[in-house]
């Protein structure tokens, strides 16, 4: 029995010199847990993650618990109180390899390049596959000016056969591999190093099988430094009609993303996703945000935008009411969701907003034009009228007020009217460029086609602008004079090099054209190719360009590409994936076709 309560007595004091010991080796983690919950500028929904996360690290200061609380501090903007964490994460566990990682993208955003390097080493010497943190090296190298050190980083993900991607289901998928990224550095390090014909050869070969545009937009800075104008002008007219993503997507900082809290920090990312054209990725991040912050002005502001862009409209219209109230008086925010409003035919809901911003900015003549047609797309003629006449005279000696007077007229069916106007806008603004293209409209309205070809043509040699593209382009088109409507959209591209109907219109004539001998299937196909790729391009326009596309492969005898271009249009009407995922599709179909025929 003495024994039994010596073993018991023995075994009591084993565990508590434990505790002890535990305790001693915890305090200075315990002590170092930082507390920011009684700051004024947290919501309390991020007070009680905070506080969570919190209590589990105090009560066991582990890595992975401290790394956790780094994380939702890192989520919420709080780099410093994050940086502590990360620290004694990595104090208590170095082969915990991730809390390095975020550590050094913590100091990414902080600019602290030797930190980053520091810890994204760590990262590599636990796991040497982690190639996002040999890119991030390269990055902060550079940012250093350690132009060898970055070369060699970059070196390590160059090889085209790494495949680098980080693809989940679970978060976005990146447009490019990240070899294509580690190339694009690499070409930016030799430009530095003013290697142009190195950096020149790597955007080339970016460009052989990518579709990127800042190896475009490089590729130009490096033609115009070698004296090649011409060179760099094609390659930033490319460039202008891409998407710019310079940075690959990182899953591990998605998570960050998705974890947080914070409207501060979300608002970045939601930035961040949209300017690298990632909209679907911002829809999550701002229906997460509207989740824990659904009354915060900027995030509403933010949601209402995206969700229009991406034609979430139900969504979007309603946060309309709440928008409008918090942005009553903001006349650029209620002018750019009018906008967008009207841009998607919602014209009642567009025209609630025109008619608080014609209030806030009376003289504003766009304002006052698509104020009158939302009116009369909701049928309220009478309305549309009154305010015109009294637009016309409060200022009836402004251009753009009597030019308006004169379209709305003209959609109103209205023509004596219309004349009225335009012999008034010829006595204060003679040979007027738009006034000659609605001159011109009148005169297609009443079949004296060769008076409009005219007119059209006299606008267009004034001033350029779309509508007069458009209608000449397609009147002489429907008069069968095709050599010239060919002509005329060639002209219109060097003013409007990007646009996307010129490109659609000029390339189905060239590769579709009745008068066989005017085909130009080369260019045709080029330029319809662009618009496939093209960040601004609807999708009617670009169903039609690759149906064209199969078409002109099929005369041209190349089954192939003519089928894969008939699959990516099915694929369109049949809408299972995203745009960009149809895309990306299409360009690895085209590119394993281009590999067979080399082989």
């Amino acid at each position: 029995m003495l024994k039994k309560n010596r073993i018991i007595f023995l075994s009591s004091a084993i565990i508590l010199l434990l505790l002890m010991v535990k305790i001693i080796i915890d305090f200075p983690y315990r002590k170092n847990i930082p507390d920011i919950t009684e700051k004024e500028n947290i919501s309390p929904i991020l007070k009680d993650l905070i506080k969570t996360a919190s209590r589990k690290a105090y009560i066991n200061p582990s890595s992975h618990n401290m790394g956790i609380l780094g994380m939702v501090y890192h989520s919420s903007a709080s780099y410093t109180e994050a940086a502590e964490c990360y620290t004694s994460a990595i104090e208590r566990d170095g082969k915990e390899w991730i809390w390095s990682y975020y550590f050094g993208c913590l100091n990414k955003e902080m600019s602290k390049s030797t930190e980053a390097i520091d810890n994204f080493k760590r990262v590599l010497e636990a796991d040497s596959g982690a190639y996002l943190a040999y890119y991030y090296l390269g990055e902060e190298y550079q940012n250093l000016g350690l132009n060898e050190d970055a070369l060699a980083a970059y070196k390590k993900i160059s090889g085209s056969d790494l495949n680098a991607n980080q693809h989940s289901t679970n978060f976005r998928n990146d447009y490019f591999p990240l070899n294509v990224y580690a190339k694009y550095q690499t070409a930016r390090v030799y430009l530095n190093l003013r290697q142009y014909d190195k950096a020149q050869e790597i955007l080339l070969d970016i460009l052989k099988d990518n579709t990127y545009g800042p190896a475009y937009r490089l590729l130009g800075n490096i033609n115009s430094i070698k004296g090649d104008p011409a060179a760099s002008e094609r390659c930033l007219i490319r460039s202008n009609e891409l998407v710019h993503i310079t940075a690959p997507v990182d899953t591990l900082m998605d998570l960050l993303a998705l974890r947080s809290k914070s409207a501060a920090y979300i608002l970045k990312q939601v930035d961040q996703a949209a300017y690298d054209s990632y909209l679907d990725w911002a829809v999550v991040l701002i229906r997460n945000a509207l989740n824990y912050a659904p009354d915060d002005k900027y995030v509403i502001s933010k949601a209402v935008r995206i969700l229009l862009r991406t034609q979430y409209w139900n969504e979007a219209l309603q946060l309309l009411d709440k928008h409008f109230s918090i942005f009553h008086d903001d006349l650029p925010e209620l002018k750019e969701v009018a906008d967008l409003l009207y841009a998607n035919e919602y014209f009642t809901e567009a025209g609630k907003y025109y008619l608080r911003t014609i209030e806030l900015d009376p003289g504003d003549t766009e304002i006052q034009a698509n104020l009158l047609i939302c009116l009369i797309r909701e049928n309220k003629i009478q309305q549309a009228e009154n305010l015109l006449e009294n637009f016309v005279k409060k200022q009836p000696e402004n251009p753009e007020v009597i030019i308006n007077a004169s379209y709305i007229s003209i959609i109103m069916d209205k023509k004596d009217k219309a004349e009225q106007y335009l012999a008034k806008l010829n006595k204060i603004s003679p040979s007027n460029p738009r006034g000659l293209l609605l001159s011109g409209l009148i005169k297609l309205q009443d079949r004296k086609k060769k008076e409009a070809e005219s007119l059209f043509k006299a606008s267009f040699r004034i001033k350029p602008e779309m509508l007069s593209v458009e209608t000449l382009g397609d009147l002489l088109t429907e008069e069968k004079k095709y050599n010239e409507a060919i002509n005329h959209f060639t002209l219109a591209l060097k003013t409007f090099p990007n646009e996307p109907i010129v490109l659609l219109k000029l390339g189905v004539l060239l590769v579709s054209c009745e008068d066989v001998a005017l085909r130009d299937y080369d260019k045709g196909i080029e330029y319809l190719n662009r618009l496939i790729v093209h960040k601004s391009c609807p999708p009617d326009y670009l169903l039609k360009s690759a149906s064209n596309l199969s078409q002109a492969y099929t005369v041209l005898g190349d089954q192939k590409k003519a089928a894969a271009y008939s699959r990516f249009a099915h694929n369109l009407l049949q809408g299972n994936l995203t745009q960009r995922e149809m895309i990306i599709n299409l360009e690895n179909e085209l590119k394993q076709l281009r590999v067979e025929k080399a082989d």
